[in-house]
């Protein structure tokens, strides 16, 4: 086998592994930093009129119904989707118990998916 296929499959196997939780599609959850797109135990992809920089860190408060969870949140990567319109993926930086918990119910009741999990 040559260098060449070993680096393509390793590639790969890294993206496959790289999501560690399940992600849900979510609707109606507000938060102070844009339109929530997707939610995951680790991170979200949200939608917001400022830009990020890469490795940027800002608090993030997500709502939903009586449900809070304040995060801190760091940008991952980011996209210009348009004239002034951002797609910025966080990732959550040391989320305490009560923090993870509250993203577990914003996840359950925003979603029917059910692979939404924590790593111990």
């Amino acid at each position: 086998m040559n260098s060449d296929a070993l680096s393509i499959q390793d590639a790969r196997a890294a993206d496959a592994n790289r999501r560690q939780s399940g992600r849900v599609h979510v609707g109606g959850v507000r938060c102070n930093r844009g339109r929530v797109v997707d939610l995951s135990p680790r991170g979200a992809r949200i939608l917001t009129l400022r830009p990020w920089r890469d490795g940027e860190a800002r608090l993030m408060t997500l709502r939903f119904g009586g449900t809070v969870a304040i995060v801190q949140a760091r940008c991952v990567w980011r996209r210009r989707e348009g004239m002034l319109r951002h797609m910025v993926g966080v990732s959550f930086d040391a989320c305490a118990p009560e923090q993870a918990s509250a993203l577990a119910e914003i996840a359950r009741c925003c979603s029917s998916v059910t692979d939404f999990k924590f790593a111990a």
